[in-house]
């Protein structure tokens, strides 16, 4: 090795050395920032969290209208507290199938204006954001709330509302006497009817005017002084102090008989929950659809339309969620930005939902009469998703027509 090496070896180690024993910075990981993530993130909590706050305050609203329409089982004694509660949540799921598109709505629209408002917005497009960045965290939950409302309406509510018809009869049938009120003809069923003058505060009933109408014997009325209920093991309804009449079918005569006890047989009543028919209301969407199995529907072609149409409105309505959320989204996001307010973007919005879900509730109906109105369902949710995409496709900078008005592409300068 020539001695011009050995001196590059050398200096080449004396470096090395030097440099290994120099301290050195310690290693660090930088993490690239995702603040369009975190971005999205914030406003998904907020809508989120404010959709779950108005559904739970309208749903609790129609919760107390419901439970007035079965508080007279409550008071009658007819129904525990418990049985009482559970039948008016069940009712909770068809109304919450109604209220979650229309609490999306005004979310989205409160959330965006409050963003107008307080600057966000145009600091947060500002930093890059495009009408998609934004418009995302809404739309992720118009189709979490669009999901919701699709199984709802399918599946839960359905079974919710059958259970409830099913307890409704059961609680009429074995406590028929219980419903009873004063001074009225009640009819309990088709061939028994009473009437009572007063209710006493332990149950018992005074002055008591029964007519039954066996299927295998005569006619007969029962005027009595008091009675009471009794259901064991069968409902019966003891009765003191009686004259029962009835009439010879042979010689038309009017025959009395009277009795200090005597126990009328109420389980008529029951005839009528053996085999009941079910409304539109009480099946699943895969049963609305199945109609070939039901004798009933087959043979009367007026209920098989009416649940096919129930089939497709069940079946459109989580498209309505989406064209929802759609007018929100576009009447907010679109045209320029106003630091005053965006009252007019709002009202116009309210009002082109308020028409689609007009036009959707007309098309049900319509749809019960002729099926030409089933391809219209989809088409009336369908529109408002298209219109509001394409104002988020063009941006501040589009020609939006009749509607640029609403929509100013001048910015107000602020006062």
């Amino acid at each position: 090795m020539t001695t011009a090496a050995l001196n590059a070896d050398s200096s080449g180690s004396n470096l090395s050395g030097s440099n290994t024993g120099a301290p050195q910075p310690p290693s660090v990981q930088v993490r690239r920032a995702d603040p369009f993530g975190l971005i999205a993130r914030y406003l998904f909590r907020n809508l989120a969290l404010s959709t779950l706050l108005l559904t739970a305050g309208l749903s609790f609203a129609i919760w107390l209208t419901q439970s007035l329409k079965f508080l007279e089982l409550a008071v009658n004694g007819a129904t525990g507290l418990r049985l009482f509660l559970t039948i008016v949540i069940l009712t909770l799921p068809s109304s919450i199938a109604v209220i979650l598109p229309i609490a999306l709505l005004l979310v989205v629209l409160f959330i965006y204006n409050k963003l107008t408002m307080e600057s966000e917005l145009i600091v947060l497009r500002a930093a890059g954001l495009s009408h998609w960045s934004l418009a995302r965290p809404a739309a992720v939950l118009g189709v979490i709330v669009a999901i919701s409302v699709f199984i709802l309406n399918a599946w839960v509510a359905p079974n919710a509302n059958r259970t409830v018809k099913n307890i409704l009869e059961a609680v009429r049938s074995g406590y028929g006497a219980v419903l009873l009120r004063d001074g009225v003809f009640n009819t309990l069923s088709e061939r028994l009817t009473v009437y009572v003058g007063k209710r006493q505060a332990n149950g018992e009933l005074l002055n008591l005017v029964i007519h039954q109408e066996p299927a295998d014997a005569r006619a007969m009325t029962f005027f009595c002084k008091r009675g009471v209920l009794v259901d064991d093991p069968r409902p019966r309804m003891l009765v003191y102090e009686c004259t029962r009449s009835d009439i010879d079918a042979v010689s038309g005569r009017v025959n009395t008989l009277t009795f200090d006890r005597y126990a009328v047989d109420i389980d008529l009543v029951q005839e009528q929950t053996t085999e009941r028919f079910r409304e539109a209301s009480e099946r699943t969407l895969f049963e609305l659809f199945d109609v070939g199995n039901d004798e009933d529907v087959r043979l009367e072609p007026r209920i098989k339309r009416l649940f096919l149409a129930e089939a497709h409105a069940r079946l459109s309505s989580p498209f309505y969620a989406l064209a929802f959320c759609g007018i929100a989204v576009a009447a907010m996001l679109s045209g320029a930005y106003d630091r005053r307010g965006q009252l007019r973007r709002i009202l116009f919005a309210s009002l082109i939902a308020l028409a689609v879900q007009a036009c959707a509730m007309s098309l049900s109906n319509l749809a019960r009469i002729s099926v030409l109105a089933v391809p219209l369902l989809y088409l009336c949710a369908a529109l408002p998703v298209v219109a509001g995409v394409m104002l988020l496709h063009r941006g501040n900078g589009g020609r939006l027509g009749p509607f640029e008005r609403f929509f100013p592409r001048k910015k107000a300068t602020p006062e």
